[in-house]
């Protein structure tokens, strides 16, 4: 009955959200997939991270591509235009290909971390 009388229709004060991520430092970032994981794996004997879908690479790149051109523009802008250019996209094999690689690897690499676990 009066519940929901007691609540506010907008919410007010400022918005609260996540802090801007700033670039990562760290040199393991630009490891490739497969090292990057075999390094997760021996050192923190940690299970390797999923790989990126080919759309997740490309939007990876093209959000890049972006941000340097206008490191103002908002993903809320920058979305739609990435997956317009997505669909347009002609070369998507190279990308399907990379997240094929990515996913062999990543088989070997589960297999690595179940012998390492155990």
């Amino acid at each position: 009955g009066n519940y929901y009388k007691l609540m506010p229709l907008k919410r007010t004060g400022a918005k609260r959200g996540r802090k801007p991520k700033e670039p990562s430092q760290d040199p393991d970032d630009l490891l490739p997939y497969y090292e990057k994981n075999l390094k997760r794996i021996r050192e923190l004997n940690r299970q390797p991270v999923y790989p990126l879908s080919a759309f997740c690479n490309f939007y990876k790149a093209r959000r890049l591509e972006l941000k340097a051109k206008d490191p103002d523009m908002p993903q809320k802008t920058m979305h739609p235009l990435i997956v317009k250019d997505w669909k347009q996209f002609v070369d998507k094999e190279s990308y399907l290909e990379t997240a094929r690689v990515q996913f062999q690897e990543y088989k070997q690499l589960i297999d690595i971390w179940k012998q390492h676990s155990q």
